[in-house]
């Protein structure tokens, strides 16, 4: 019961994280839009971190005991739609999130940076995925 419980908190924290992704789409404020680019570099160093898994995802999965190493947002995805792939999920996730970084460095007139990044996170997870 400790665990559903538990589960259902962190499913919450992980919606309210994926929605979250909404903001520079919906605020012109400086203010938000920085504390959003706080945000994004927490994630991604996270991302970085766990070697393109969400620290989220590790401890959704661990309390749950799904012994999968699932993406929750695709666990979230087939619940409602069974037959979606990983990989459009992925495309899917990685598109709405570049999206994000691009409008809120742009929004921030640092649009440069959030090319870069773009690139430098794709080349990470080439390295990674190469040493699998």
């Amino acid at each position: 019961m400790y665990n559903n419980f538990l589960s259902t908190i962190l499913a919450v924290i992980h919606t309210i994280a994926f929605l979250s992704v909404i903001i520079p789409f919906v605020s012109n404020n400086k203010f938000i839009l920085k504390l959003y680019l706080y945000w994004l570099i927490f994630i991604y160093a996270g991302w970085i971190f766990f070697k393109d898994k969400c620290w989220l995802s590790i401890i959704e999965n661990n309390v749950s005991n799904n012994s999968s190493d699932e993406w929750a947002l695709h666990l979230y995805i087939t619940k409602i739609f069974p037959n979606f792939k990983k990989k459009h999920t992925a495309i899917f996730f990685y598109w709405l999130n570049y999206t994000a970084l691009i409008l809120v460095t742009y929004k921030l007139d640092m649009l440069h940076l959030g090319i870069l990044w773009v690139f430098f996170y794709e080349f990470f997870k080439t390295l990674i995925n190469t040493n699998k």
